[in-house]
Protein backbone atom coordinates (compact mmCIF):
# COMPACT_ATOMS: atom_id res chain seq x y z
CA UNK A 1 0.00 0.00 0.00
CA UNK A 2 3.00 2.25 -0.41
CA UNK A 3 1.58 3.83 -3.57
CA UNK A 4 -1.72 4.48 -1.78
CA UNK A 5 0.07 6.29 1.05
CA UNK A 6 2.09 8.26 -1.50
CA UNK A 7 -1.12 9.31 -3.25
CA UNK A 8 -2.54 10.61 0.02
CA UNK A 9 0.69 12.49 0.74
CA UNK A 10 0.55 14.09 -2.71
CA UNK A 11 -3.00 15.27 -2.10
CA UNK A 12 -2.06 16.55 1.35
CA UNK A 13 0.92 18.40 -0.13
CA UNK A 14 -1.61 20.49 -2.08
CA UNK A 15 -3.76 21.26 0.96
CA UNK A 16 -4.02 24.89 -0.14
CA UNK A 17 -6.40 23.78 -2.91
CA UNK A 18 -8.37 21.75 -0.37
CA UNK A 19 -8.62 24.76 1.93
CA UNK A 20 -9.73 27.04 -0.88
CA UNK A 21 -12.15 24.81 -2.79
CA UNK A 22 -13.50 22.37 -0.21
CA UNK A 23 -13.64 24.54 2.92
CA UNK A 24 -14.04 28.09 1.63
CA UNK A 25 -16.34 27.59 -1.38
CA UNK A 26 -17.99 24.57 0.21
CA UNK A 27 -18.80 26.57 3.34
CA UNK A 28 -20.19 29.41 1.21
CA UNK A 29 -22.54 27.11 -0.71
CA UNK A 30 -23.58 25.35 2.49
CA UNK A 31 -24.35 28.70 4.12
CA UNK A 32 -26.60 29.68 1.22
CA UNK A 33 -28.40 26.35 1.26
CA UNK A 34 -28.76 26.09 5.04
CA UNK A 35 -30.20 29.62 5.25
CA UNK A 36 -32.92 28.47 2.85
CA UNK A 37 -33.51 25.35 4.98
CA UNK A 38 -33.83 27.42 8.17
CA UNK A 39 -36.24 29.83 6.49
CA UNK A 40 -38.41 26.94 5.30
CA UNK A 41 -38.29 25.35 8.75
CA UNK A 42 -39.28 28.58 10.48
CA UNK A 43 -42.14 29.00 8.02
CA UNK A 44 -43.33 25.49 8.84
CA UNK A 45 -43.15 26.16 12.58
CA UNK A 46 -45.01 29.45 12.19
CA UNK A 47 -47.72 27.73 10.15
CA UNK A 48 -48.16 24.96 12.72
CA UNK A 49 -48.35 27.55 15.53
CA UNK A 50 -50.90 29.64 13.64
CA UNK A 51 -53.07 26.61 12.90
CA UNK A 52 -53.65 26.01 16.62
CA UNK A 53 -55.50 29.38 16.94
CA UNK A 54 -58.88 30.38 15.70
CA UNK A 55 -57.83 32.42 12.71
CA UNK A 56 -54.83 32.93 10.44
CA UNK A 57 -53.14 36.35 10.30
CA UNK A 58 -53.65 38.41 7.22
CA UNK A 59 -50.84 39.10 4.77
CA UNK A 60 -50.92 42.78 5.66
CA UNK A 61 -50.43 42.18 9.41
CA UNK A 62 -47.66 39.65 8.81
CA UNK A 63 -45.88 41.88 6.34
CA UNK A 64 -45.90 44.86 8.73
CA UNK A 65 -43.47 43.03 11.03
CA UNK A 66 -41.03 42.11 8.27
CA UNK A 67 -38.67 44.13 6.08
CA UNK A 68 -40.16 45.02 2.73
CA UNK A 69 -39.12 42.92 -0.23
CA UNK A 70 -38.80 44.01 -3.86
CA UNK A 71 -41.20 41.82 -5.82
CA UNK A 72 -41.80 41.63 -9.58
CA UNK A 73 -44.90 39.93 -11.00
CA UNK A 74 -44.74 38.78 -14.62
CA UNK A 75 -48.23 38.19 -16.02
CA UNK A 76 -48.32 35.89 -19.05
CA UNK A 77 -51.97 35.02 -18.51
CA UNK A 78 -55.26 36.84 -18.93
CA UNK A 79 -57.62 37.69 -16.09
CA UNK A 80 -57.25 39.56 -12.83
CA UNK A 81 -55.20 36.96 -10.94
CA UNK A 82 -51.89 38.81 -11.33
CA UNK A 83 -53.52 42.13 -10.46
CA UNK A 84 -55.06 40.60 -7.36
CA UNK A 85 -51.70 39.21 -6.28
CA UNK A 86 -50.18 42.65 -6.88
CA UNK A 87 -52.73 44.28 -4.56
CA UNK A 88 -52.41 41.48 -2.00
CA UNK A 89 -48.64 41.93 -1.69
CA UNK A 90 -48.48 45.67 -2.31
CA UNK A 91 -49.14 46.76 1.27
CA UNK A 92 -46.14 44.87 2.63
CA UNK A 93 -43.73 44.91 -0.31
CA UNK A 94 -42.28 47.16 -2.98
CA UNK A 95 -43.62 46.13 -6.38
CA UNK A 96 -41.10 46.36 -9.23
CA UNK A 97 -41.90 46.40 -12.95
CA UNK A 98 -39.67 44.23 -15.14
CA UNK A 99 -39.60 43.60 -18.87
CA UNK A 100 -40.63 40.03 -19.63
CA UNK A 101 -37.45 38.87 -21.37
CA UNK A 102 -35.13 36.07 -20.20
CA UNK A 103 -32.12 38.39 -20.19
CA UNK A 104 -33.84 41.08 -18.08
CA UNK A 105 -35.22 38.57 -15.58
CA UNK A 106 -31.86 36.88 -15.19
CA UNK A 107 -30.07 40.22 -14.76
CA UNK A 108 -32.57 41.31 -12.11
CA UNK A 109 -31.82 38.23 -10.01
CA UNK A 110 -28.06 38.35 -10.61
CA UNK A 111 -27.82 42.04 -9.69
CA UNK A 112 -30.19 41.63 -6.74
CA UNK A 113 -32.55 44.24 -8.21
CA UNK A 114 -35.47 42.19 -6.95
CA UNK A 115 -35.87 39.76 -4.07
CA UNK A 116 -38.59 37.68 -5.71
CA UNK A 117 -39.95 37.17 -9.22
CA UNK A 118 -43.41 35.60 -9.59
CA UNK A 119 -44.37 34.41 -13.09
CA UNK A 120 -48.02 33.65 -13.85
CA UNK A 121 -47.80 31.23 -16.83
CA UNK A 122 -50.21 31.28 -19.72
CA UNK A 123 -53.41 29.42 -18.90
CA UNK A 124 -52.62 29.37 -15.18
CA UNK A 125 -55.93 30.93 -14.08
CA UNK A 126 -58.01 28.32 -15.88
CA UNK A 127 -55.93 25.43 -14.56
CA UNK A 128 -56.00 26.81 -11.02
CA UNK A 129 -59.78 27.25 -11.08
CA UNK A 130 -60.36 23.72 -12.36
CA UNK A 131 -57.90 22.18 -9.91
CA UNK A 132 -59.44 23.97 -6.91
CA UNK A 133 -62.94 22.81 -7.81
CA UNK A 134 -61.63 19.33 -8.62
CA UNK A 135 -59.91 19.07 -5.23
CA UNK A 136 -63.18 19.96 -3.50
CA UNK A 137 -65.11 17.39 -5.53
CA UNK A 138 -62.44 14.80 -4.88
CA UNK A 139 -62.68 15.33 -1.12
CA UNK A 140 -66.47 15.06 -1.26
CA UNK A 141 -66.25 11.80 -3.20
CA UNK A 142 -63.74 10.37 -0.74
CA UNK A 143 -66.00 11.23 2.20
CA UNK A 144 -69.01 9.60 0.56
CA UNK A 145 -67.12 6.51 -0.61
CA UNK A 146 -68.15 3.24 1.05
CA UNK A 147 -67.20 -0.47 1.14
CA UNK A 148 -63.51 0.39 0.71
CA UNK A 149 -63.96 1.52 -2.87
CA UNK A 150 -61.02 3.60 -4.15
CA UNK A 151 -61.55 7.03 -5.63
CA UNK A 152 -59.37 8.92 -8.05
CA UNK A 153 -57.11 11.49 -6.41
CA UNK A 154 -57.86 15.16 -7.00
CA UNK A 155 -55.88 17.06 -9.52
CA UNK A 156 -52.66 18.56 -8.28
CA UNK A 157 -52.75 22.32 -7.81
CA UNK A 158 -50.70 24.20 -10.43
CA UNK A 159 -47.87 26.34 -9.12
CA UNK A 160 -46.77 29.78 -10.22
CA UNK A 161 -43.10 30.03 -11.17
CA UNK A 162 -41.12 31.80 -8.45
CA UNK A 163 -37.44 32.75 -8.43
CA UNK A 164 -35.85 33.97 -5.20
CA UNK A 165 -32.61 35.93 -5.02
CA UNK A 166 -30.09 33.82 -3.14
CA UNK A 167 -28.66 36.94 -1.49
CA UNK A 168 -31.99 37.99 0.00
CA UNK A 169 -33.78 36.60 3.03
CA UNK A 170 -36.69 38.95 2.31
CA UNK A 171 -37.37 37.08 -0.93
CA UNK A 172 -37.72 33.77 0.92
CA UNK A 173 -40.17 35.33 3.35
CA UNK A 174 -42.10 37.06 0.57
CA UNK A 175 -42.54 33.71 -1.16
CA UNK A 176 -44.52 32.51 1.84
CA UNK A 177 -46.96 35.41 1.31
CA UNK A 178 -47.34 34.36 -2.32
CA UNK A 179 -48.08 30.79 -1.22
CA UNK A 180 -50.54 32.17 1.32
CA UNK A 181 -52.42 34.09 -1.37
CA UNK A 182 -52.88 31.00 -3.53
CA UNK A 183 -53.79 28.87 -0.49
CA UNK A 184 -56.52 31.32 0.54
CA UNK A 185 -57.73 31.58 -3.04
CA UNK A 186 -57.96 27.80 -3.33
CA UNK A 187 -59.89 27.60 -0.05
CA UNK A 188 -62.38 30.23 -1.19
CA UNK A 189 -62.95 28.49 -4.53
CA UNK A 190 -63.22 25.02 -3.00
CA UNK A 191 -65.65 26.16 -0.31
CA UNK A 192 -67.95 27.87 -2.80
CA UNK A 193 -67.91 31.19 -0.94
CA UNK A 194 -67.45 32.94 -4.29
CA UNK A 195 -68.86 31.67 -7.60
CA UNK A 196 -65.86 32.23 -9.87
CA UNK A 197 -62.14 32.98 -9.86
CA UNK A 198 -62.47 36.74 -10.41
CA UNK A 199 -64.84 37.13 -7.47
CA UNK A 200 -62.63 34.92 -5.32
CA UNK A 201 -59.57 37.05 -6.10
CA UNK A 202 -61.39 40.24 -5.14
CA UNK A 203 -62.66 38.58 -1.97
CA UNK A 204 -59.19 37.45 -0.84
CA UNK A 205 -57.69 40.88 -1.57
CA UNK A 206 -60.51 42.61 0.30
CA UNK A 207 -60.05 40.39 3.33
CA UNK A 208 -56.29 40.98 3.39
CA UNK A 209 -56.84 44.74 3.59
CA UNK A 210 -58.96 44.50 6.74
CA UNK A 211 -56.39 45.33 9.40
CA UNK A 212 -58.63 45.04 12.45
CA UNK A 213 -60.19 41.72 11.52
CA UNK A 214 -58.71 38.44 10.48
CA UNK A 215 -59.89 36.84 7.25
CA UNK A 216 -63.02 34.76 7.53
CA UNK A 217 -61.26 31.97 5.65
CA UNK A 218 -59.01 29.94 7.93
CA UNK A 219 -55.85 28.83 6.14
CA UNK A 220 -53.87 25.93 7.55
CA UNK A 221 -50.73 24.97 5.70
CA UNK A 222 -50.87 21.31 4.76
CA UNK A 223 -48.07 18.91 5.62
CA UNK A 224 -47.52 18.26 1.92
CA UNK A 225 -46.86 21.96 1.29
CA UNK A 226 -44.42 22.12 4.20
CA UNK A 227 -42.62 19.02 2.98
CA UNK A 228 -42.38 20.42 -0.54
CA UNK A 229 -40.83 23.65 0.72
CA UNK A 230 -38.36 21.74 2.88
CA UNK A 231 -37.47 19.40 0.02
CA UNK A 232 -36.88 22.37 -2.27
CA UNK A 233 -34.47 23.94 0.25
CA UNK A 234 -32.63 20.66 0.80
CA UNK A 235 -32.37 20.13 -2.96
CA UNK A 236 -30.96 23.64 -3.39
CA UNK A 237 -28.24 22.90 -0.82
CA UNK A 238 -27.18 19.76 -2.67
CA UNK A 239 -27.37 21.40 -6.10
CA UNK A 240 -25.01 24.17 -5.03
CA UNK A 241 -22.39 21.56 -4.13
CA UNK A 242 -21.61 21.08 -7.81
CA UNK A 243 -19.28 24.10 -7.81
CA UNK A 244 -16.95 23.37 -4.84
CA UNK A 245 -16.98 19.59 -5.36
CA UNK A 246 -16.20 19.85 -9.07
CA UNK A 247 -13.36 22.33 -8.50
CA UNK A 248 -11.82 20.28 -5.68
CA UNK A 249 -12.05 16.96 -7.53
CA UNK A 250 -10.78 18.32 -10.83
CA UNK A 251 -7.79 20.14 -9.34
CA UNK A 252 -6.63 17.56 -6.81
CA UNK A 253 -7.18 14.45 -8.95
CA UNK A 254 -5.49 16.02 -11.98
CA UNK A 255 -2.50 16.95 -9.82
CA UNK A 256 -2.34 13.42 -8.42
CA UNK A 257 -2.49 11.78 -11.84
CA UNK A 258 -0.03 14.31 -13.25
CA UNK A 259 2.57 13.49 -10.58
CA UNK A 260 2.32 9.74 -11.18
CA UNK A 261 2.42 10.23 -14.97
CA UNK A 262 5.58 12.35 -14.89
CA UNK A 263 8.34 10.67 -16.98
CA UNK A 264 10.73 10.14 -14.07
CA UNK A 265 8.02 8.80 -11.77
CA UNK A 266 6.70 6.54 -14.51
CA UNK A 267 10.13 5.02 -15.15
CA UNK A 268 10.60 4.28 -11.45
CA UNK A 269 7.18 2.68 -11.21
CA UNK A 270 7.83 0.53 -14.27
CA UNK A 271 11.11 -0.65 -12.76
CA UNK A 272 9.48 -1.71 -9.47
CA UNK A 273 8.44 -5.28 -8.69
CA UNK A 274 4.82 -4.30 -8.09
CA UNK A 275 2.45 -5.08 -10.93
CA UNK A 276 1.17 -2.15 -12.93
CA UNK A 277 -2.51 -2.83 -12.25
CA UNK A 278 -1.82 -2.88 -8.50
CA UNK A 279 -0.11 0.50 -8.77
CA UNK A 280 -3.04 1.90 -10.74
CA UNK A 281 -5.52 0.45 -8.25
CA UNK A 282 -3.71 2.07 -5.32
CA UNK A 283 -3.61 5.42 -7.14
CA UNK A 284 -7.33 5.12 -7.84
CA UNK A 285 -8.01 4.18 -4.23
CA UNK A 286 -6.12 7.23 -2.99
CA UNK A 287 -8.07 9.57 -5.26
CA UNK A 288 -11.40 7.95 -4.40
CA UNK A 289 -10.66 8.22 -0.68
CA UNK A 290 -10.31 11.98 -1.04
CA UNK A 291 -13.46 12.20 -3.17
CA UNK A 292 -15.53 10.10 -0.76
CA UNK A 293 -14.31 12.21 2.16
CA UNK A 294 -15.43 15.43 0.46
CA UNK A 295 -18.78 13.90 -0.49
CA UNK A 296 -19.42 12.53 3.00
CA UNK A 297 -18.44 15.82 4.65
CA UNK A 298 -20.72 18.01 2.50
CA UNK A 299 -23.66 15.61 2.51
CA UNK A 300 -23.45 15.01 6.27
CA UNK A 301 -23.57 18.74 7.02
CA UNK A 302 -26.55 19.21 4.68
CA UNK A 303 -28.29 16.23 6.29
CA UNK A 304 -27.68 17.54 9.80
CA UNK A 305 -29.16 20.89 8.76
CA UNK A 306 -32.38 19.30 7.50
CA UNK A 307 -32.99 16.76 10.29
CA UNK A 308 -34.24 19.21 12.99
CA UNK A 309 -37.10 20.14 10.63
CA UNK A 310 -37.69 16.58 9.36
CA UNK A 311 -39.08 14.87 12.45
CA UNK A 312 -39.78 11.23 11.73
CA UNK A 313 -38.92 11.87 8.07
CA UNK A 314 -42.30 13.56 7.69
CA UNK A 315 -41.09 16.18 5.21
CA UNK A 316 -38.51 14.16 3.25
CA UNK A 317 -38.61 10.37 3.19
CA UNK A 318 -35.63 8.07 3.78
CA UNK A 319 -35.82 6.90 0.16
CA UNK A 320 -35.65 10.46 -1.15
CA UNK A 321 -32.67 11.27 1.09
CA UNK A 322 -30.91 8.12 -0.10
CA UNK A 323 -31.50 8.93 -3.76
CA UNK A 324 -30.19 12.47 -3.27
CA UNK A 325 -27.05 11.07 -1.64
CA UNK A 326 -26.51 8.70 -4.55
CA UNK A 327 -26.97 11.55 -7.02
CA UNK A 328 -24.32 13.65 -5.30
CA UNK A 329 -21.98 10.66 -5.07
CA UNK A 330 -22.26 9.96 -8.80
CA UNK A 331 -21.64 13.65 -9.52
CA UNK A 332 -18.53 13.51 -7.31
CA UNK A 333 -17.23 10.46 -9.18
CA UNK A 334 -17.89 12.17 -12.52
CA UNK A 335 -15.92 15.20 -11.32
CA UNK A 336 -13.07 12.86 -10.40
CA UNK A 337 -13.23 11.37 -13.89
CA UNK A 338 -12.91 14.86 -15.36
CA UNK A 339 -9.87 15.49 -13.16
CA UNK A 340 -8.41 12.18 -14.33
CA UNK A 341 -8.84 13.29 -17.93
CA UNK A 342 -7.09 16.62 -17.28
CA UNK A 343 -4.27 14.81 -15.46
CA UNK A 344 -3.72 12.41 -18.35
CA UNK A 345 -2.97 15.40 -20.56
CA UNK A 346 -0.33 16.45 -17.98
CA UNK A 347 -1.75 19.90 -17.40
CA UNK A 348 0.19 22.09 -14.99
CA UNK A 349 -1.37 22.96 -11.60
CA UNK A 350 -2.14 26.48 -12.81
CA UNK A 351 -3.86 25.24 -15.96
CA UNK A 352 -5.78 22.55 -14.06
CA UNK A 353 -6.99 25.10 -11.51
CA UNK A 354 -8.07 27.53 -14.24
CA UNK A 355 -9.99 24.79 -16.05
CA UNK A 356 -11.65 23.69 -12.80
CA UNK A 357 -12.79 27.21 -11.88
CA UNK A 358 -14.00 28.11 -15.38
CA UNK A 359 -15.81 24.86 -16.11
CA UNK A 360 -17.23 24.78 -12.56
CA UNK A 361 -18.82 28.20 -13.06
CA UNK A 362 -20.25 27.10 -16.41
CA UNK A 363 -21.77 24.01 -14.79
CA UNK A 364 -23.30 25.96 -11.91
CA UNK A 365 -24.86 28.69 -14.06
CA UNK A 366 -26.19 26.37 -16.78
CA UNK A 367 -27.38 23.51 -14.56
CA UNK A 368 -30.26 25.35 -12.91
CA UNK A 369 -28.54 25.42 -9.51
CA UNK A 370 -27.83 29.15 -9.46
CA UNK A 371 -30.84 30.31 -11.53
CA UNK A 372 -34.29 28.96 -12.13
CA UNK A 373 -34.22 27.48 -15.67
CA UNK A 374 -37.60 29.15 -16.29
CA UNK A 375 -35.88 32.56 -16.48
CA UNK A 376 -32.71 31.38 -18.24
CA UNK A 377 -32.14 32.24 -21.92
CA UNK A 378 -32.80 29.38 -24.31
CA UNK A 379 -29.13 29.31 -25.31
CA UNK A 380 -28.10 28.63 -21.71
CA UNK A 381 -30.73 25.91 -21.37
CA UNK A 382 -29.48 24.24 -24.55
CA UNK A 383 -25.87 24.44 -23.38
CA UNK A 384 -26.83 23.12 -19.96
CA UNK A 385 -28.43 20.00 -21.43
CA UNK A 386 -25.10 19.17 -23.11
CA UNK A 387 -23.28 19.15 -19.75
CA UNK A 388 -23.53 16.82 -16.73
CA UNK A 389 -24.58 19.59 -14.33
CA UNK A 390 -28.06 19.89 -15.85
CA UNK A 391 -28.76 16.19 -15.41
CA UNK A 392 -27.37 16.25 -11.87
CA UNK A 393 -29.86 18.93 -10.80
CA UNK A 394 -32.61 17.12 -12.72
CA UNK A 395 -31.85 13.94 -10.77
CA UNK A 396 -32.17 15.90 -7.51
CA UNK A 397 -35.61 17.16 -8.56
CA UNK A 398 -36.69 13.64 -9.51
CA UNK A 399 -35.31 12.19 -6.27
CA UNK A 400 -37.24 14.69 -4.14
CA UNK A 401 -40.36 14.64 -6.32
CA UNK A 402 -40.16 18.35 -7.18
CA UNK A 403 -42.24 19.43 -10.18
CA UNK A 404 -40.12 22.13 -11.84
CA UNK A 405 -39.25 23.48 -15.28
CA UNK A 406 -36.68 20.68 -15.60
CA UNK A 407 -38.91 17.91 -14.27
CA UNK A 408 -42.60 18.57 -14.98
CA UNK A 409 -43.40 14.98 -13.94
CA UNK A 410 -40.77 13.69 -11.48
CA UNK A 411 -40.46 9.92 -11.22
CA UNK A 412 -38.10 7.10 -10.28
CA UNK A 413 -37.51 6.33 -13.96
CA UNK A 414 -36.57 9.95 -14.61
CA UNK A 415 -34.12 9.83 -11.71
CA UNK A 416 -32.50 6.69 -13.11
CA UNK A 417 -32.27 8.28 -16.55
CA UNK A 418 -30.60 11.41 -15.21
CA UNK A 419 -28.18 9.42 -13.08
CA UNK A 420 -27.31 7.25 -16.06
CA UNK A 421 -26.48 10.33 -18.14
CA UNK A 422 -24.26 11.77 -15.39
CA UNK A 423 -22.45 8.44 -15.08
CA UNK A 424 -22.12 8.28 -18.87
CA UNK A 425 -20.34 11.64 -18.85
CA UNK A 426 -17.91 10.19 -16.32
CA UNK A 427 -17.23 7.17 -18.54
CA UNK A 428 -16.59 9.47 -21.50
CA UNK A 429 -14.12 11.54 -19.46
CA UNK A 430 -12.24 8.39 -18.42
CA UNK A 431 -12.10 7.06 -22.00
CA UNK A 432 -10.86 10.38 -23.37
CA UNK A 433 -8.27 10.55 -20.61
CA UNK A 434 -7.02 7.03 -21.29
CA UNK A 435 -6.83 7.72 -25.02
CA UNK A 436 -4.99 11.00 -24.46
CA UNK A 437 -2.59 9.44 -21.99
CA UNK A 438 -1.87 6.55 -24.33
CA UNK A 439 -1.26 8.94 -27.23
CA UNK A 440 1.17 11.07 -25.21
CA UNK A 441 3.01 8.02 -23.88
CA UNK A 442 3.39 6.48 -27.33
CA UNK A 443 4.71 9.69 -28.85
CA UNK A 444 7.00 10.29 -25.88
CA UNK A 445 8.50 6.79 -26.25
CA UNK A 446 8.86 7.28 -30.00
CA UNK A 447 10.62 10.61 -29.46
CA UNK A 448 12.92 9.10 -26.85
CA UNK A 449 13.82 6.25 -29.23
CA UNK A 450 14.70 8.74 -31.97
CA UNK A 451 16.94 10.70 -29.60
CA UNK A 452 18.72 7.53 -28.47
CA UNK A 453 19.25 6.54 -32.13
CA UNK A 454 20.70 9.94 -32.97
CA UNK A 455 23.11 9.80 -30.02
CA UNK A 456 24.23 6.30 -31.01
CA UNK A 457 24.92 7.35 -34.59
CA UNK A 458 26.99 10.32 -33.47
Amino acid sequence: MQTFKTALRIIWAHKLYMLLYVLTFGALMLALGISSIIAAGNDANASSTGSSGTTAPSAQNAASKLPKANIAIINRDSGNLAQGLHEYLGSGATMVTLQDTPQRLQDAIARNDVDLIVIIPKGFSERFDKAAISSHNGQSNNLSASNGSSQSSPSAMPLADTTVSYLSSEGVLAKTDVNGFFSELRSVLASGVQPDLSSAVRYVVRQSKVSSLSPTVKVVKEAADTGKSMANSFGLTIKLSIYPVFMAMTTCISLLIGVFNAPETRRRLNASSVRSYELSAQQLLGGMSFGLLCWALYYSIALLAIMPFNHGFSAISVLAITKVGISQLVCTLTSMAFGFMIGQFRASPTVASAIAVSFGLILMFTSGAAFDPAVMPQAMVTLGKLLPGWWFTTSINDALGLATFQTPHPSMFGWLQSMGLVALFGCVFVCVGLAGGRYRSAHAEFGMANRVTELTEH
